[in-house]
């Protein structure tokens, strides 16, 4: 993936048209000549589909690759390629007739408006050009990379309804607060974009290295993108996530960068992040999974405290930490009804009744 985006060659090319289509007929011809022949013998008919589906259901590609699936044939005799024209002539790949009459000629009729390609857009061709021109070439295992641009669809079209794209003169945010909402984000993208966002943030940070100013992030419903359990994502991938904020946690703050979470099931949160954690406001907890693990992971509290989290009323707290030499309790104020109040508050049931 990183050599994929990173490639300087083909990112170019896809901006433009006619060095979009050399690059394409590049591969083709690559594939039917030059390419391992232990490749799968429908490799340039797959290639042109991904391609396609790149390209918004291109027509022109979609008429190329019918031409290769009804002519271009693989002789397992040979060992090579072969194309039946519609006059009856056979073209075999180690003729020159075959790149200029089956490639060269028919990659040209292509027409591709690069206009219509999104930065998005780009990324996916870059991985697919880079995919096929790695296995073609046996630079890379099939089998290995094959369920990766099998995930490749779905993915981007997560990523699509989320992100958008634009150069740095057009992002200004004067604010001193963003808000980054994920109500309506799928459930795959709920722990891939904080981490992606705030990676970024964390990253611009370090180097800035400008002690005037702090960044704060603050992660609210924080099991939702914190948790150590998660059967959705593999272990690898679940440990990078973990391990990024764990390191913002523990090295922030002397790049001032600091992490406020706040969540309802601190169980399910990464002990580690928990136990690194300067100051807490626990109001009522009243799982023992929830009690237990911020018995295990807050060394500022005493029994008591501990005794007394099941029987905390509405919009009271403890505070224990650096912020306070003993646990204190402490009340909350009230939000101004109507004005700042937040629409949180669970409906009454027999109030809809009628």
């Amino acid at each position: 993936m990183r050599r994929a985006i990173d490639n300087s060659y083909i990112g170019p090319k896809i901006k433009v048209a006619s060095e979009l289509r050399s690059l394409i007929g590049q591969r083709i011809f690559e594939a039917t000549t030059e390419g391992d022949r232990s490749l799968e013998k429908a490799v340039v008919v797959n290639f042109l589909k991904e391609l396609r589906e790149c390209l918004h259901d291109n027509q022109s590609l979609g008429t190329l690759l019918a031409d290769y699936e009804t002519h271009l044939k693989f002789n397992n005799t040979l060992g090579n390629y072969y194309y039946d024209t519609e006059a009856g002539h056979r073209l075999y790949s180690n003729q020159p007739e075959f790149r200029e009459q089956v490639i060269d000629a028919k990659v040209a009729q292509l027409n591709i408006d690069t206009d219509l390609i999104t930065p998005m857009d780009e990324i996916r061709l870059q991985i697919v050009l880079q995919y096929y021109g790695d296995i073609i070439r046996g630079f890379s295992n099939k089998e290995h990379l094959a369920p990766l641009i099998k995930r490749l669809d779905k993915r981007f079209e997560y990523l699509k309804k989320v992100i958008e794209v634009h150069s740095d003169g057009e992002i200004t945010n004067e604010k001193n607060i963003t808000i980054v909402s994920l109500r309506d984000v799928h459930m795959q993208m709920r722990k891939v974009l904080p981490l992606l966002l705030c990676k970024k943030l964390y990253n611009d940070k370090k180097i800035e290295n400008d002690d005037q100013k702090y960044l704060n992030i603050i992660v609210d419903e924080a099991h939702n993108i914190l948790s150590e359990d998660s059967e959705r994502e593999s272990e690898q991938w679940k440990d990078y996530r973990l391990e990024t904020f764990e390191e913002i946690i523990k090295e922030g703050r002397k790049f001032g960068v600091f992490l406020t979470v706040a969540s309802q099931r601190p169980s399910d949160i990464s002990p580690t992040i928990i136990s690194q954690l300067h100051n807490y406001f626990l109001h009522r907890l009243i799982n023992n999974e929830d009690i237990n693990a911020v018995r295990q992971t807050i060394s500022y509290l005493d029994k008591v405290s501990f005794d007394y989290l099941p029987l905390l009323p509405t919009g009271t707290c403890i505070l224990a930490g650096l912020l306070a030499n003993v646990p204190i309790v402490i009340d909350i104020g009230k939000i101004e009804p109507g004005k700042h109040e937040p629409k949180n508050k669970t409906i009454t049931l027999t109030d809809k009744w009628s």
